[in-house]
């Protein structure tokens, strides 16, 4: 195969990677952290939006 294209797929392959780890660590529930998530959906495209806060104890 032609190196070029080898590099390509491993380059895709550890992005993918990346992005699979980086999204479990911010799904794991963690003791006094709040995750939202936010999706919307509209004519110009999509936003995601992740926000981490901490819990306020009262």
């Amino acid at each position: 195969m032609n190196i070029i294209l080898l590099s390509f797929m491993e380059a895709i392959i550890v992005s993918i990677l990346g992005l699979i780890i980086f999204i479990g660590v911010l799904c794991m529930p963690r003791k006094g952290i709040v995750i939202h998530k936010e999706f919307r959906v509209d004519s110009e495209g999509f936003c995601l939006r992740i926000e981490r806060q901490k819990e306020k104890n009262s």
